[in-house]
């Protein structure tokens, strides 16, 4: 009985192992049947094996002991020891490189080969090689959309988060375009980010539609600015925050706008959570359409359809600033009211409330009178129920604001505008408007 050494290739038009150093070097052992010539020996291959069955001597080690761990010959394998491989699994997306647009590459598993030999391949390649593989299907379904570093890339698709784990993630990116994307994720557990736009400047979203467990859409700055960010024509159900900025936030956000969004029975609409002493400017929210409703406080958030919050993550964190934030053309039905903390040196400047019509009322069961300032800061703190909680700030505009107030539970409600007079300043109300409203309808 001896080994037989091989070292197979893969197929030409395909990509070498990366790691063909743990590639198996001996197989077998196997019977050696007879002598063939001076220098060569025919052995007992397994059926269906393709290649010839006679070698050269110098491919051969004795096999010495009475058992030793060994590899059987693929079945892949052909005459000219060339591994015909057909893939059999998605592991992997790459986005275009170079300025090419559009997912480009792709990491296969190939059938009957261990782990290690997975490869990256063209997606296109794969398209042409093996028509009869459903490739197109499960790129679009494979659960960790990400994209790294890229130029110039356009994303359309659906997928499903498995396990509730799934994330469209745009890192270092510049002139994304996200079109026609919908996301679907386990609405009970948490880290099912919708999509997270990281690094990235000229980042277009339009058309999306996002029901998930975690943040729809959450600009965050852990190595790089985030510049120019546009999100239109969208629908997003969530149980945290729907578009939240941060909470990494160790730079600058600049010229970010959202408009004509839906948001629906989620725990918060609009959200800063700016934590790590990064600035935020010139942001845009107009023609947006906002229900946010309690859940259980073990997730962020106590339903408040806006929330902008400057406070550090923790001793050693820096203050950022927020500025320039117009809210236009908004209408709001909540069980909470809008929160809007700066902290001593992360002062909320100039922000504008135009055109906003709110109508908070309480239709779940869980306990309210809380402010959450998670993560971080001072956690929950019980406080009354207000339209506007306002605290550190300098410069507020409220035009033509109408606030309406459940007639059933106004003790509740009974604080239209709460804020700490030392820390706010340069408020301006032109046409405000606070009442009761008559419930025409019960439950939600």
């Amino acid at each position: 009985m001896v080994y037989l050494k091989l070292r197979p290739y893969r197929q030409r038009t395909l990509a070498t192992c990366r790691n063909e150093k743990l590639a198996p070097r001996f197989y077998g052992p196997y019977e050696v049947v007879a002598r063939v010539g001076a220098v060569a020996y025919k052995l007992h291959l397994p059926e269906g094996a393709q290649i010839h069955h006679v070698f050269h001597v110098s491919r051969f080690a004795e096999q010495l002991a009475p058992f030793s761990p060994s590899h059987q010959l693929p079945p892949q394998l052909s005459v000219g020891h060339e591994l015909l491989v057909e893939p059999e699994q998605v592991l992997g997306v790459r986005p275009g490189m170079d300025g090419q647009p559009g997912v480009v590459k792709v990491l296969l598993q190939w059938r009957g080969l261990p782990a290690f030999e997975a490869t990256w391949e063209p997606f296109s390649t794969i398209q042409q090689q093996f028509p009869a593989f459903p490739l197109e299907d499960k790129v679009k379904l494979w659960a960790a959309g990400r994209f790294t570093y890229s130029r110039r890339l356009k994303a359309q698709m659906k997928a499903q988060g498995q396990e509730g784990v799934f994330v469209l993630h745009i890192l270092g990116c510049e002139n994304t375009t996200i079109h026609d994307v919908s996301i679907y994720g386990d609405f009970n557990t948490p880290n099912t980010d919708g999509i997270d736009i990281e690094d990235s400047n000229n980042t277009q979203i339009t058309r999306c539609h996002i029901d998930t467990g975690d943040d729809a859409i959450c600009p965050k700055t852990y190595s790089g600015p985030l510049i120019n960010l546009t999100t239109t024509d969208s629908w997003i159900r969530t149980k945290s925050s729907a578009i939240k900025l941060g909470s990494a936030s160790l730079f600058d956000f600049k010229g970010l706008v959202f408009d004509n969004i839906t948001i629906v029975d989620s725990h918060r609409g609009l959200g800063f959570q700016i934590r790590d002493g990064g600035n935020v400017s010139d942001v845009t929210f107009s023609k947006i359409n906002i229900s946010t409703r309690y859940y259980d406080p073990s997730w962020w958030g106590r339903a408040e359809p806006i929330y902008v919050t400057t406070c550090p993550r923790n001793s050693s964190s820096k203050e950022g600033s927020i500025s320039n934030v117009l809210f236009v053309n908004i209408t709001v039905n909540s069980e909470n009211g809008i929160f809007l903390s700066g902290s001593k040196g992360g002062v909320l400047r100039n922000l504008r409330f135009i055109n906003v019509n709110l109508t908070y009322r309480r239709w779940t069961k869980y306990a309210g009178g809380v402010v959450d300032y998670r993560p971080g800061c001072q956690g929950l703190v019980n406080r009354s129920s207000a339209g506007f909680l306002m605290e550190h700030i300098d410069g507020l505009e409220v035009k033509n604001v109408n606030m309406r107030w459940n007639d059933d539970r106004s003790k509740r409600w009974n604080i239209p505008l709460d804020f700490r007079s030392a820390t706010v300043n340069n408020i301006s109300l032109l046409n405000f408007h606070s009442g009761l409203f008559k419930q025409w309808q019960t439950g939600k």
